[in-house]
């Protein structure tokens, strides 16, 4: 159907509306409602509301308006709002403001309108379904986010929840029904919300910045010079103090001398939010202080709608690596009980937002580089004859026809005429210390080889900035956190009769540090696997707590926070069109 029959259809729709008032003293709202919803309009994918900026629905008000037997929620008998509408009239805007979301999007100025020039009941039938496809709208919003995050970029992997909680809402708006008020309807809408303490956290924290904003905000501060050493003397301290108190962090001297106990905060700062560690004050420091308060707000909106994205209560036992922190957290009966250093991707090598299953653990991995890292950063070398043979011996390296799988012997003429499109190899690293995985390899399952494992390079996880990746996350403790998800949890199998896996029995697979041994072949690609598996969640927030409470907002290397925020402003309603 062409967009303008479309148009012209809907708008009729739209005025059949408004002709179903005169009915209102002959025919039961029920019926109208129940009669208008299930028309036969397969061929028009929306109802129109006339002179509105969105669009109705028909199947989610169909899924609502059954539980309830089409019995009217916002107007009484003769079509004209009720005290449920007064209270959604609140609600909606008090709720939305509360969770992060645009109050506009849901009690507009169309409803509005209606609202307040009802006093006879004519649009009554309109009115009613258009404060339930804004109450339906919200909900949702409220529980899967404002938009499919896969339309966002090509790094993000998690597509859009379905909402499916009609019998839940039709409960939440029956029990208001019986005490109607804003401050109900508002609490009960509320839990359509994820209820894990990540998103709880930052609403907690929007609400703190809100008042901070709502009281005037914070000024700029100024040095008198470019930066600031321990033992340098400036006016701007004092406020530099003030201002790291707001954010959380325990500052207890006083006075407008660097002193060592502002450095120590200083450096906790730089620490925790993916800095550079030298304790001066200086561009970045600043720029992180200096902030405004409003961008502070919409960067925790930014979060809150991420966070949608995931199931609204987490699971018991879960993974979350925070990609933005380059932190790795495990979470078991709801605790957190591990947490340590990440290495992500580059900015240009993006580690995906995605959620998988790990179901086995995997020790002396070989490595089959992806061809990305080939074409970019291998055949370059290899290209150059001798010395791309002597980098394959160097590191256990090895072409494998991608045909026959069998391991072919390089030549200098073979590789100097290797090329983009003449790669009939794959590039395999052999176990060994030195394995670009590392020792251990904890496989998921997805299209694009992104897994957690090991490392060669250990002191990298020195660094504070640590988007160091080909797109892989790297993992401080890998050997602590195998150890933990296979207590009691190792599936045995014909060729694994082993069900105690401690840390020290895992790691005498392996070989020892800076040894150049070779693995033993049957200890290659060993796998562990697991009767229950554990979810894991690859996530980019740029706003998180500290272990001490502090608020950490990090840089957004990546990017993604700005492309989220371009679509919330860019979108309403859900990809209507308007």
């Amino acid at each position: 159907m062409s967009m303008k029959s479309l148009f012209k259809k809907t708008f009729l729709i739209g005025m059949s509306m408004m002709t179903l008032a005169p009915q209102f003293a002959s025919a039961a709202l029920e019926s109208q409602l129940s009669g208008y919803l299930n028309k036969d309009l397969q061929e028009i994918p929306v109802i129109f509301v006339r002179g509105s900026n969105f669009y109705l629905h028909k199947a989610p008000l169909i899924s609502l308006y059954e539980k309830r037997g089409y019995s009217a929620i916002w107007v009484d008998a003769n079509g004209k709002p009720n005290a449920m509408a007064a209270a959604a009239r609140e609600a909606l805007r008090q709720g939305a403001y509360l969770q992060g979301l645009n109050p506009d999007d849901y009690w507009d100025r169309i409803i509005e309108n209606i609202y307040t020039s009802n006093t006879d009941g004519r649009f009554g039938a309109t009115f009613e379904l258009a404060v339930s496809e804004a109450v339906i709208r919200y909900v949702t919003h409220l529980s899967t986010g404002r938009f499919d995050p896969m339309e966002i970029d090509t790094d993000i992997k998690i597509a859009k929840k379905k909402f499916t909680e009609y019998t839940e809402l039709n409960q939440v708006l029956g029990a208001v029904q019986s005490n109607i008020s804003a401050k109900a309807l508002v609490a009960g809408l509320d839990k359509f919300a994820p209820t894990h303490l990540r998103y709880v956290d930052l609403k907690q924290l929007l609400a703190y910045f809100r008042s901070i904003q709502n009281a005037g905000g914070w000024s700029q501060i100024k040095l008198n010079k470019k930066s600031l050493r321990p033992g340098d003397k400036d006016a701007a301290i004092p406020a530099i103090r003030g201002r790291l108190q707001s954010l959380g962090y325990a500052v207890t001297s006083t006075g407008d001398v660097y002193d060592a106990d502002l450095k120590r905060v200083i450096e906790d700062v730089q620490g925790v939010n993916n800095m550079g560690v030298d304790g001066v004050i200086g561009n970045e420091v600043m720029t992180f202080l200096n902030t405004t308060v409003a961008d502070r707000v919409f960067q925790l909106e930014v979060n809150m709608e991420k966070i949608r994205w995931l199931p609204k209560t987490m699971e018991s036992r879960h993974v979350f690596v925070n990609l933005a922190t380059t932190e790795f957290q495990m979470f078991d009966e709801g605790r957190k009980v591990m947490h340590f250093k990440t290495i992500n991707g580059q900015s240009y090598r993006r580690t995906p937002v995605l959620r998988n299953m790990l179901s086995f653990v995997e020790l002396n991995p070989t490595w089959t580089a992806p061809d990305s890292i080939v074409f970019r950063d291998k055949l370059p070398i290899l290209r150059q004859g001798q010395p791309g043979i002597d980098y394959l011996k160097k590191h256990r390296m090895h072409l494998v026809d991608r045909v026959r799988n069998t391991v072919v012997t390089p030549s200098v003429a073979m590789l100097q005429d290797l090329s983009r499109s003449n790669f009939p190899y794959y590039l395999r690293q052999e176990p060994w210390r030195k394995n670009a995985l590392g020792s251990i390899k904890f496989p998921l399952p997805n299209e694009w080889s992104i897994y957690l494992h090991h490392t060669d390079d250990p002191k990298l996880f020195q660094d504070s900035k640590r988007h160091l990746s080909s797109g892989c996350v790297r993992l401080e403790d890998p050997f602590t956190f195998a150890a933990y998800i296979l207590r009691d949890n190792v599936a045995v199998k014909s060729n694994q009769t082993e069900d105690y896996w401690p840390k020290e029995k895992l790691e005498s697979y392996v070989p020892p540090e800076d040894s150049i041994d070779y693995v033993p072949k049957d200890n290659w690609e060993k796998r562990i696997h697991l009767k229950v598996p554990v979810p894991v969640y690859l996530m980019y927030l740029t706003v998180d707590r500290a272990q001490d409470g502090a608020v950490r907002f990090v840089k957004d290397v990546y990017g993604q926070d700005e492309r989220v925020a371009k679509t919330m402003k860019a979108v309403r309603h859900g990809n209507e069109l308007f």
